[in-house]
Parts: C-alpha cells; structure tokens; sequence
C-alpha cells in the first residue's frame, strides 16, 4: 500500500510541475511559427495586458529562432488598448479584481476601475454581514433568554452590523449615478 501512495504522489508532483512549468511561457514554439503579429498585440491590448509582454514574446520564440514583429505587434496593441480603455470597461475590470497594467491614457478609465474596486470591496462586505447577520440570529435562538448580558452583546453587535450594512447599501446608490463618461 505504502509503495501505491508513494508512486501515486510521484505522479501528483510530476503533473503539477509540468502545469508549473508550462504557466512560464507565454507563448509555444509552435504558437511563434504561426503567430500573426498584430493580431497577438490586439488581443494583449482588448485584455489590457502589458504593454512588456511583447518582451516575453521575444525571450519565449527566440528558442524557435522567431522573431516577433514588434512594430505589428505594438500596432495591434494599440488598437485593442484603444477598446480596453472605454470607461465602462474600467469599472469592469475594477469589479472583477482583474490587474490593471496602468495601459490607458486618461482619467476616465481609472476612476472607473476605481469605482468597479470599491465597488467589488463594499459587495463582499455585504455578503459577509449577510453571513454575520444569520449566525447571530442562529446565536440569539439558541441563546437561553437568562442569558442577558450575552443576548446584549449579540443584539448590539446585530444593531451595528444592520447599521454598516444600511450605509453601505447607501453608497451602492450613491455610486450608480457618480460614474463617469
């Protein structure tokens, strides 16, 4: 049995170090071959990547002895950035946690990705009173009621929480109508 696990773990670190390895390239020696410049630095700049990725390019197809067309790449870069960078994808951005690689000029793109963080920040607070809320209720039925000064605890901590929660529901409407354009 002992040998069964010891070759199964084997197995386990092998696969996780070829995924391991393979997140360390950017691009495959076959991908280099077949590699249509701006069609690559489109797609970097519509997902907002950085602009250095272009140097990765270089280090990875230098093994394949390809060498990136910088000039159609960064064209094509520029054209996605230019879509990446509309202000309502800012706050898209923002509010799903992507990385922001500082790639759009302007104000209007990073007060939106801005406003998409907190926005994402003050959601998950929600959720987590929510979650709070219901095991103080839990709490509270289970709490003997001679138990007064620990029903007192858990009722002033309910009390703060539907506080917070109903000044950050406060702010979700404040933050629909301040979104810039």
């Amino acid at each position: 049995m002992y040998i069964g696990l010891k070759s199964l773990n084997i197995k386990w670190l092998v696969a996780a170090l070829a995924i391991t390895l393979s997140g360390c390239s950017s691009m495959s020696i076959e991908e280099c071959n077949n590699a249509d410049w701006y069609q690559v630095g489109y797609s970097d700049g519509l997902n907002g990547h950085s602009p250095k990725m272009i140097d990765s390019y270089i280090s990875d197809c230098s093994e394949a002895a390809v060498f990136p067309d910088r000039e159609q790449w960064s064209k094509g870069f520029k054209v996605g950035t230019g879509l990446y960078c509309s202000p309502d994808n800012g706050y898209k951005v923002g509010y799903e946690g992507q990385q922001y690689y500082y790639v759009c000029p302007g104000e209007s793109f990073l007060k939106n990705y801005e406003l998409g963080k907190q926005a994402r920040q003050r959601d998950q607070r929600l959720k987590q009173i929510e979650t709070e809320l219901r095991t103080i209720e839990d709490k509270l039925r289970t709490t003997p009621s001679e138990n007064h000064d620990e029903r007192k605890r858990l009722e002033d901590e309910k009390r703060d929480l539907v506080s917070e929660r109903s000044h950050l529901l406060g702010l979700t409407v404040q933050h629909n109508f301040n979104i810039s354009f």
